[in-house]
């Protein structure tokens, strides 16, 4: 059996469950990118007009599509009474993303191809987060970042997972420290100096 077709990829933590994005999620993502600030720190995606959003979202598709990437709507989990199907659309509260690292000015994803789970998927997936403006300040980042990083050592067995953020997003160089993820380089991308972070796997994971 394909190895990717054994990963389950509907993730859940003590207050969220992630499911892969879908085409029906595209709307709640397009009202959270109207958000003030959700793009703060990335401006690659803050100067983008609306069409050019909703078609970096279907490129987002087209690589859970092709398992080259990896990207989920969160939903704030309903009371443990109730079925997982209950969730409603009023309950998502943002996304999370393990995706392709690329040099700026380069379509070439950095490293080489390399993941077990994928051969299509290149070595250096980054860890992302955005959340709805309410969601803010509650533990949420480290809550979702945290489970992506389980997710992408120890059932997809990378050897490492990359964090990328502006140089003066002290929020995301925080929470990743915490993690365990140190620096490895800086990158200019549109005028905007970005860092790279990495976590490396101490050790392989358990077989589950």
């Amino acid at each position: 059996m394909d190895k990717q077709r054994m990963i389950n990829t509907t993730l859940h933590t003590a207050r969220t469950t992630l499911t892969l994005l879908t085409e029906a999620d595209l709307p709640a993502m397009e009202a959270l990118a109207r958000e003030p600030d959700t793009f703060k720190y990335i401006k690659k995606l803050r100067v983008m007009s609306p069409e050019q959003y909703t078609q970096f979202l279907h490129a987002k598709l087209e690589q859970i599509r092709t398992g080259v990437g990896y990207h989920w709507a969160v939903w704030l989990r309903p009371d443990s009474s109730l079925a997982p199907s209950r969730v409603s659309p009023d309950q998502f509260i943002g996304a999370v993303n393990l995706n392709p690292i690329k040099r700026p000015g380069n379509p070439a994803a950095i490293g080489s191809p390399a993941n077990p789970a994928s051969p299509t998927a290149p070595a250096r997936l980054q860890i992302g987060c955005q959340l709805k403006r309410e969601y803010w300040g509650q533990g949420f980042a480290s809550e979702l970042t945290a489970r992506l990083l389980h997710f992408a050592i120890h059932e997809l067995r990378l050897a490492a997972v990359y964090g990328v953020f502006e140089q003066n997003n002290d929020i995301s160089r925080r929470l990743l420290e915490k993690l365990g993820f140190v620096f490895e380089e800086s990158l200019q991308e549109q005028e905007v100096i970005i860092e790279v972070h990495k976590y490396v796997r101490k050790a392989d994971p358990p077989e589950i």
